[in-house]
């Protein structure tokens, strides 16, 4: 019975640091896929909808409509390219995705969650 107990309170430990997260991420308007993809562009520095799938292991369709969200709350823009192929977008971080990328990050290690 010795594992089930240890994985009881592995579970317990896991559940409450993600309750952790969530409430600091709620704070900036921040779902933990939302963040991910911010610290992707941000720490791997990521430009496109096709590189971040590849990254996080999902469909560019997938990628593209949690972007749209976080075009829409204004953490992003998209950058057309002028000369080749304006089908062409490159994600940018905008100052405000930024601040809130720093923020959390920050609230995280002062929680001493990473």
């Amino acid at each position: 019975m010795k594992s089930i107990s240890s994985f009881e309170q592995w579970y317990t430990e896991v559940q409450k640091i993600i309750s952790q997260v969530n409430i600091i991420l709620s704070k900036y308007d921040l779902t933990i896929e939302q963040f991910l993809l911010i610290e992707q562009i941000i720490d791997n520095q990521i430009e496109t909808p096709s590189e971040l799938a590849r990254a996080l292991k999902v469909s560019t369709p997938a990628v593209s409509r949690k972007l749209n969200v976080l075009l829409a709350k204004k953490f992003i823009y998209k950058e057309h390219d002028q000369t080749i192929d304006q089908r062409l977008v490159k994600i940018k971080i905008t100052d405000k995705g930024k601040q809130c990328y720093l923020g959390v990050k920050n609230e995280l290690e002062v929680a001493n969650i990473v």
